[in-house]
Parts: C-alpha cells; sequence; structure tokens
C-alpha cells in the first residue's frame, strides 16, 4: 500500500497496528509476526543488558530518542520525562502531544528521582546517553537501555530490540523511508525544487544560522532541496548543526530564496507565535526588512520542536512541515 501524503499521526497509528495486532486489547500484546525471545542481549550505548520477554512496564527517562524510539515501535511506556517550564507544566512538543493521552509525565528528565522510579515499578528503563553515570543505580531498579543522539534509525532499532518489537521498528522505518519519498516528490513538483532556502532561529536575542549539517539540513538536502551553507563551522557531529550569532550576521541569509524559521511556543499555537515575532523583527529590524526572502514574503515558521528533534517522530513531523511548505508555494504560483 502507498502511504502517499500521510501524517506523523497517521502514521503512527500504523505502527501501533503493526505491533499490537487486530483487534488486541492490550497495546503491548505482540503481533503474530513480532514476538519476542524469552531471554534477550541489548547492544546499546552503556554496553549490553538482558531483557525478559516483551516487558510491560516500561519508563522512559527522555522524551527525545527513549520516548519516540518507545512510540515507534508500539511499545507505550507507563511514565517519561520531560521538560517543564518555570511554572512546572510539562512542555511536551506539539506533534507528540496527541500520542501521549494516559502516559504520565512523572519523571524529571534532567535528574530523575529513584525513589520515584522505584515506585512506578518498571521492568524496563529507557533513557539517553548522558545517563551513563546513573547506569549502575538504575540497572539495580530494572534492566536499563541506553540510546545515544545517533541517528533516529538507531533509536527505533534499539527500542525494538529491548521490547522485543523488532519488525516492529523496521516497519516503521521502511514506512519513513516511504514518506521521504513522498515528499521528495512533492518538493521537486514545486516551486522549492529552484529556490535556495535560508535555515534560521530568530528571536530579539540573536540568531542562530543553519547549514547542510545537522538534522534539518541533512534531511532537507536528501530531499532535493538546496539548503545555504549558513553555519560551515558547526560541529559535523552535532544532531542539530547550528551556529550561534548575532542580529548582525542576519545579511548572511541574502543568498537565500526562502527562509524557514522554527517557531518558539510549545504551548500556544507554534506557528500564530512564529509569526508573531516574525512580525515584530521586521517592524524592529531594518537588516531583516532587506532580506530578499522577507521583502517577497518568503518566510515560513515550521514547528520548532520538529525542526530540532532528530528523532523518529521529530523526522516525520518535520517532513509534515516541509512538505506544508513546498504545497504552499505551488498554491501561490498558481495563483498568481
Amino acid at each position: 500500500m502507498r502511504l502517499r501524503n500521510l501524517p506523523l499521526a497517521t502514521l503512527l497509528a500504523a505502527s501501533t497496528l503493526v505491533t499490537s495486532g487486530c483487534g488486541a486489547e492490550d497495546s503491548h500484546a505482540p503481533a503474530a509476526s513480532d514476538t519476542a525471545s524469552p531471554i534477550r542481549t541489548v547492544h546499546h550505548a552503556h554496553g549490553t543488558t538482558r531483557v525478559d520477554g516483551r516487558p510491560r512496564r516500561i519508563v522512559a527517562l527522555e522524551y527525545t530518542v527513549a520516548l519516540e524510539g518507545l512510540l515507534a515501535v508500539g511499545a507505550r511506556p507507563i511514565a517519561f520525562g520531560v521538560e517543564r517550564d518555570e511554572q512546572g507544566h510539562p512542555q511536551v512538543p506539539p506533534y507528540l502531544r496527541s500520542h501521549l493521552t494516559g502516559i504520565d509525565p512523572a519523571v524529571k528528565w534532567d535528574d530523575p528521582n529513584l525513589e520515584q522510579l522505584v515506585a512506578l515499578r518498571p521492568d524496563l528503563l529507557v533513557g539517553a546517553g548522558f545517563y551513563d553515570k546513573l547506569y549502575g543505580k538504575l540497572s539495580k531498579i530494572a534492566p536499563t537501555v541506553l540510546i545515544d543522539y545517533d541517528g533516529w534509525e538507531n533509536a527505533v532499532r534499539i527500542a525494538g530490540e529491548a521490547t522485543g518489537r523488532q519488525q516492529a521498528a523496521d516497519a516503521f522505518i521502511a514506512r519513513v523511508a516511504e514518506r521521504e519519498e513522498e515528499v521528495r516528490e512533492v518538493v521537486a513538483d514545486s516551486p522549492l525544487t529552484d529556490m535556495k532556502v535560508g535555515l534560521t532561529y530568530v528571536s530579539r536575542w540573536g540568531v542562530t544560522l543553519y547549514g547542510r549539517q545537522g538534522h534539518p539540513g541533512d534531511l532537507m538536502t536528501s530531499l532535493g532541496i538546496d539548503v545555504v551553507e549558513l553555519a560551515p563551522k558547526a560541529d559535523p557531529g552535532s544532531a542539530y548543526g547550528g551556529q550561534e550569532a548575532s542580529l548582525e550576521q542576519l545579511p548572511k541569509l541574502r543568498a537565500a530564496d526562502i527562509i524557514i524559521a522554527p517557531a518558539e511556543d510549545y504551548e500556544g499555537e507554534a506557528e500564530e507565535a512564529a509569526r508573531a515575532e516574525l512580525e515584530r523583527l521586521t517592524k524592529s529590524n531594518a537588516l531583516w526588512r532587506r532580506l530578499p526572502a522577507v521583502k517577497a514574503q518568503r518566510v515560513f515558521p515550521v514547528d520548532k520542536s520538529a525542526f530540532y528533534h532528530p528523532a523518529p517522530l521529530g523526522r516525520l513531523a518535520l517532513l509534515d512541515e516541509i512538505e506544508r511548505v513546498a504545497r504552499e508555494l505551488a498554491d501561490r504560483e498558481t495563483a498568481a
């Protein structure tokens, strides 16, 4: 079946069906084609961990590679760790919210409370590589698997191995590849294919310039988009690939026919928040106003969390955003 133009929500629902089986009551139940071996050894960022059977009380300590890796293979955790704002509200990326109903964002992601974890009675803990110093203590609570920020496919494969859902992991990766091909075709049929694209995050304090390195630039380049290299000194190993700069560096964006700018807001409407910020910048900053893309009204806000998160569902969300921009450009050309 072709997955033409299916958004993130539809693709993730399909992933859950792969792992739960038709009519299954328990979302953690194995599908007929993906049964877990009694005991297996999982290779991960901190070595190896032996996992017995199919875990049912999983806690995701971290909300990108750990949480998204689990969701990608249809393994819903009972709790997850997330950043919080100054008022203590969970800062859940917009593209994830609808998939987290009924899951407790109870864990403090940057400093997990070990007593709290014990009380959750987990049979598997999944975290990111930076939990390595806590690994000994965490592994005494439950088998612990750590995932490095080493590509979204890595997160999916390790989550699949840890939960006994390897075939679901392979299926998700294949679906993302097909989705990429779909968006590549949309880009090729739109004006975006002939434009130079500048990637930047702009705020009142400064700008972050992006190039072809890292999650957003690498994906867009692979889709046939000509990304202007604005961050040649960015760390090639960085998942993000950005380079902070002052507002005086805005003229570097003159080479761009179109600017794609990630939005700031988690809790409100991200696109509306970005448009408001960009309108404020247009009124207050002459360097920004003089940019060709700004003059031509070709500045497109996108979901910041999708732009920044080099994680499985973040990749799908960014593909949705790229497709939206390509289609909007095509619609403008048709209307002109």
